[in-house]
C-alpha cells in the first residue's frame, strides 16, 4: 500500500470516528436531558375552565372573544409548567402580553413579563416557561378570540438540541484529531467550521427573514429568471409582506417554528400576488448563484420552505467556496482571513438571502490573488490571473460599484511581473478603463438625476442633494470626516463592523470578537519577507489606504445622496458591515514580520479555531437554539 494511499485511509477513519462520536454525544446527552426534565414533570393537561378567569371578554362555547383591554387569568396553583399553549383566532396579527407568576432564584415569587407575537395566519401559540408557576394572565387586543389552555409537560425529544450537540462534538473533534493538517492548511480549518456553523445556523434560524432588507433580497432571487410580468404564490407572498425587525420576533417555540413551516409548504400552490418586475440592473448579478438554485427547486416542484432554505444554502456555498480559496491563495495572513470570514456578521449574511457574500467573497478572493501577486515579485504572473483578478473585482463590485476602486491597486505591480512592457500595459489599461465603465454605472444615474432615492430616509432627493455638495464643496468635506471620524473605531474593529447579528441585535461579548481579531492580526506567524519582498509589500501598503479611504468616501456618500435628507449634516443609512470588504487590505497595511508569535502554526489555529467555536457558541445557544428551538 503507497504512502499516499495510507494517509486516505486514515483520513476516512478519523472523519467515520467524528462523525459516529458526534452523532451518539448529541443522543446521549439529549437522552441524559430528557432524563432531568421528565423527573419533574408530568402529561399535557387541558386546563379546566373553573380556572379561567375572563376580564372584558365574552363566551362563546369554550372559547372567549376578548373587548377593549381584555385578559384572561389562569390559576395553575404553583405547579411546574414546561410548555404553556393556547388556541386564538384573529384577522390581523397582534402581540399578546403574558404575565406569569414563577419563583425566582430564591424561591419566592414574582411577575415574569413575555411578548407573544402572534400571526394572523396560524392559530396556535406555544410559550416556553419551564418553571413553577402560580398564574398566568394574557392581556390580549380587541376582537381576538382565545381558548383551549393547555399545559405540555410531557417528555418531547428535540431534534434540534441533538443536532447542536453533535455538530459542536463534531467540529471539536476534528480541530483536535486534524490539528497537523489544519495547521499546514488554515482554509481547511474555515471550510469545516463555515459549512457546519452555517449550515446549523440555516437549521436553527426562524421560518422568516433574520438579516438586513432580506425580504427585498428574498423576491429579487426568486423573480430572477422570471419575466416582465411575475405572479407569487401565496407562501412567497406572506414571506415577503411579513419581515422580521429587531422588535418583533416572530416564533418563541420550535412548535409554532414547525406551524409556520406547514403552512408554508400547504400554501405553495395558491395564488398569492403578482406585479410588474423592475428593469434589470448590474447588481443583481449578486443573486445569480442564489437564483439558479431557487429556479431549479421550483422546476422539480419542491415545497416553499424547501426552496427556500435551499436558496440560503447556496449562498452559504457560495460563501464557502470563495472564502476557501482566498485563505488558500494569500501567502501571509491566512489566520486573519480565516478568522475574519468567521464572525458574526459575514456569517449573517452567508446564511440569508443578500448579495453582500458575492461582494464579500470575490472582492476577498481577488485581494488575496492580488496580494500573492505583490508577495511574490519576482514571479511572472500567469495569463489565468490576468483574468482572474479583473473578473473577480468586477463581479465583486456589480452588486455596488463603489467598490471597484480597490482594483486599481493592480495597476501597480511591478514591470518584471510581465512578460514584456506591451503585456503590461494592455493589460493596467484593460484595468483602468473597466473601473471606469463599472463606477459610469453609479455616476451617470447620479448626474442625470436618475438614481432612485431610498424613502425610507425621509425627504431624500439625489439631484437637489448633489446641487449641495456642489454648491458647497468644503462644507461637505467637512461632514464627510466628521461623520466617517466619528463612526471610524466601531465600524472598522467595533460593534457595528462584524459584530451584529442584523435583527438578533449585537452580540453580547464583542469584545471577544474585537479581541480575537486584533490578537490574530498582531500576533499571526509570520512569512518572512526578503528585500525584493518588502519593497513590493510596501507599494501595496503605500497604494491601499488612499484607495480603502475612497471607497469610505464614495459609501458615506451613495447614502448621503440616497438615504440623507436634503441639507441634513448627519449621514444616514450607512452600516458597520459596508466595511467588511476593507477589513483585510486595511489591516494589511499593518502587517510585519517584526512581531509574531512563537507558537507552532498548529497550536495557533487549533486555539483560534476554538475561539471561534466558543463564540459561536455563545450565539447560537441564547439567540437561535432557546428562543426558537426550544
Amino acid at each position: 500500500m503507497t504512502k499516499r494511499v495510507r494517509v486516505n485511509l486514515d483520513w476516512w477513519k478519523k472523519l467515520l470516528v467524528i462523525m459516529l462520536s458526534a452523532i451518539l454525544a448529541g443522543f446521549i446527552l439529549e437522552g441524559l436531558l430528557q432524563f432531568y426534565e421528565a423527573e419533574k414533570s408530568e402529561k399535557s393537561q387541558i386546563i379546566s375552565l373553573q380556572d379561567v378567569h375572563v376580564k372584558n371578554g365574552d363566551k362563546t362555547e369554550n372559547l372567549y372573544v376578548m373587548k377593549k383591554n381584555g385578559e384572561v387569568k389562569i390559576d395553575v396553583s404553583g405547579r411546574y409548567i414546561n410548555k404553556f399553549q393556547y388556541y386564538y383566532a384573529s384577522e390581523k396579527s397582534f402581540q399578546a402580553e403574558i404575565l406569569i407568576e414563577t419563583k425566582n432564584l430564591y424561591g419566592n415569587w414574582e411577575i415574569q413579563k413575555i411578548l407573544d407575537p402572534c400571526r394572523s395566519n396560524l392559530n396556535n401559540s406555544f410559550v416556553n416557561i419551564k418553571n413553577n408557576v402560580k398564574s398566568i394572565t394574557i392581556q390580549l387586543p380587541e376582537g381576538v378570540t382565545v381558548g383551549d389552555f393547555t399545559v405540555h409537560n410531557a417528555k418531547d425529544s428535540n431534534g434540534y438540541r441533538i443536532l447542536y450537540i453533535s455538530v459542536f462534538v463534531g467540529v471539536f473533534l476534528f480541530l483536535l484529531l486534524f490539528k497537523k493538517e489544519i495547521g499546514k492548511r488554515v482554509e481547511l480549518g474555515f471550510l469545516i467550521i463555515s459549512m457546519t456553523i452555517g449550515m446549523l445556523f440555516i437549521a436553527l434560524q426562524p421560518p422568516q427573514f433574520t438579516s438586513w432588507d432580506e425580504h427585498i433580497h428574498f423576491y429579487h432571487v426568486f423573480d430572477f429568471f422570471d419575466g416582465k410580468h411575475v405572479d407569487w404564490n401565496q407562501a412567497e407572498y406572506y414571506a415577503y409582506i411579513n419581515p422580521e425587525s429587531m422588535e418583533k420576533v416572530a416564533f418563541t417555540s420550535k412548535e409554532e417554528k414547525a406551524l409556520q413551516i406547514q403552512y408554508f409548504n400547504e400554501n405553495t400552490q395558491d395564488s398569492g400576488y403578482s406585479y410588474d418586475k423592475s428593469s434589470f440592473t448590474v447588481s443583481r448579478l449578486g443573486y445569480l448563484h442564489m437564483a439558479i438554485v431557487v429556479a431549479a427547486g421550483k422546476f422539480i416542484g419542491l415545497p416553499f420552505y424547501v426552496v427556500y432554505l435551499l436558496g440560503k444554502i447556496a449562498n452559504l456555498m457560495m460563501y464557502c467556496i470563495l472564502m476557501f480559496f482566498a485563505i488558500k491563495s494569500i501567502p501571509i495572513a491566512k489566520n486573519l482571513l480565516a478568522a475574519l470570514a468567521l464572525m458574526p456578521t459575514p456569517m449573517v449574511l452567508a446564511t440569508a438571502y443578500s448579495y453582500d457574500v458575492a461582494l464579500i467573497g470575490f472582492l476577498s478572493l481577488g485581494t488575496a490573488m492580488l496580494i500573492r501577486e505583490f508577495y511574490y515579485p519576482e514571479k511572472k504572473i500567469s495569463r489565468t490571473m490576468l483574468v482572474c483578478i479583473p473578473v473577480l473585482f468586477l463581479y465583486g463590485s456589480c452588486p455596488k460599484a463603489i467598490y471597484i476602486p480597490l482594483m486599481l491597486s493592480a495597476v501597480f505591480l511591478p514591470m518584471k511581473k510581465f512578460k514584456n512592457k506591451k503585456q503590461c500595459w494592455i493589460w493596467k489599461t484593460v484595468v483602468i478603463v473597466a473601473c471606469i465603465l463599472l463606477m459610469l454605472t453609479f455616476l451617470i444615474p447620479t448626474a442625470g438625476n436618475t438614481m432612485a432615492s431610498d424613502v425610507r430616509g425621509g425627504d431624500t432627493d439625489v439631484g437637489r442633494q448633489l446641487q449641495m455638495i456642489l454648491a458647497h464643496p468644503w462644507s461637505y468635506i467637512q461632514i464627510l470626516f466628521e461623520n466617517i471620524s466619528k463612526t471610524f473605531n466601531s465600524y472598522v474593529m467595533g460593534i457595528e463592523s462584524i459584530s451584529t447579528m442584523a435583527y438578533e441585535g449585537v452580540f453580547e461579548f464583542y469584545m471577544l470578537v474585537t479581541a480575537l481579531i486584533l490578537g490574530v492580526a498582531c500576533t499571526e506567524p509570520r512569512k518572512t519577507m526578503n528585500g525584493m519582498t518588502k519593497k513590493s509589500m510596501n507599494i501595496f501598503k503605500i497604494i491601499i489606504l488612499p484607495l480603502v479611504a475612497g471607497v469610505m468616501a464614495l459609501i458615506w456618500t451613495a447614502l448621503y445622496l440616497a438615504f440623507t435628507e436634503v441639507g441634513e449634516v448627519m449621514i444616514k443609512g450607512v452600516q458597520g458591515r459596508y466595511y467588511i470588504p476593507l477589513l483585510l487590505p486595511l489591516l494589511m497595511v499593518f502587517y510585519t514580520d517584526k512581531i509574531q508569535t512563537k507558537w507552532k502554526q498548529e497550536n495557533y489555529s487549533f486555539v483560534m479555531f476554538l475561539i471561534v467555536l466558543l463564540i459561536w457558541h455563545l450565539i447560537l445557544y441564547s439567540k437561535f437554539l432557546i428562543p426558537y428551538c426550544s
